[in-house]
């Protein structure tokens, strides 16, 4: 889910089915991708579709350590599928009522985020599968063009299921800052058996 400035929100939801399978001294999980809606302002419909279509076969398989820590895992975002999602925005941007140089401002900052956050996004809370209960907290400083400062700052929490070591829910809160304005986004998983 992420905020956007007129208080509308982005929602996107995933599901996969996923399988643990013993592989030396920890686990392999394989997944596939069952269902992705997204939930947008009508203007948005060009990005909406992008992310509705966008592949996460990527992502695995995910290895784990025999303690239930992500030891490796591949990228859910692939190069041509951020192409897209940006490609898409630079279009909205041009459609606006606006000078030229705010666009390109707009521009120049969008390709500045898109870069930092990738990697902030991209990669899986470490005890995602296996909480370990400490959650974790980082800000990332970012330097903008024209004097703006820009900030990142990431929180995390997972819960293991009642009476067990395994994931019943996690949720990772990222606050995006540049200069007086705050966004807000959060990614939250849930792990049930079927």
């Amino acid at each position: 889910m992420r905020d956007l400035a007129d208080r509308n929100r982005v929602t996107v939801r995933r599901s996969w089915q996923v399988r643990f399978a013993a592989q030396g001294r920890g686990f392999a999980i394989s997944g596939t991708q069952i269902s992705a809606k997204v939930e947008a302002p009508a203007r948005l419909k060009p990005i909406a579709q992008v992310e509705e279509q966008r592949s996460t076969a990527g992502m695995w398989p995910i290895l784990l350590s025999g303690a239930g820590r992500i030891l490796a895992a591949g990228s859910a975002t692939q190069e041509t599928d951020l192409a897209a999602a940006v490609k898409a925005a630079e279009e909205l941007i041009s459609e606006r009522i606006e000078p030229a140089e705010q666009k390109a401002l707009h521009a120049h900052y969008l390709s500045q985020f898109q870069q930092a956050s990738a990697s902030l996004m991209d990669q899986l809370p470490p005890d995602l599968f296996f909480p370990d209960g400490k959650g974790q907290s980082m800000v990332r400083a970012l330097d903008l063009s024209n004097g703006l400062k820009g900030e990142f700052e990431v929180t995390y929490q997972a819960n293991s299921a009642q009476n067990a070591q395994w994931l019943s829910d996690a949720e990772r809160q990222i606050t995006t800052r540049i200069g007086e304005d705050v966004r807000s986004s959060s990614e939250k998983w849930r792990l049930t058996a079927i």
